[in-house]
């Protein structure tokens, strides 16, 4: 069902979302739509993609190609 549509990329998580599926308010797709404070959310995002960049530092041999699907710094 969602073959083939449109994607918008989510910068720090590394993710492509969805910018419209039926039955879903759009405003939903973009998780910094949700929040009132995008400043907030923009902090956030951050430190969440920190976590998952650092804890990847703990794992030895682990294939470039995992680490650049996963959340990135910018």
């Amino acid at each position: 069902m969602l073959r083939d549509i449109d994607t918008k990329h989510i910068d720090g998580l590394n993710l492509q979302v969805p910018v419209a599926v039926p039955g879903v308010d759009s405003s939903l797709l973009d998780p910094r739509e949700t929040w009132q404070d995008r400043e907030a959310y923009d902090r956030h995002l951050k430190e969440l993609a920190t976590k998952f960049v650092d804890n990847f530092k703990k794992f030895e041999g682990v294939n470039e190609a995992i680490i650049k699907a996963g959340p990135q710094l910018g």
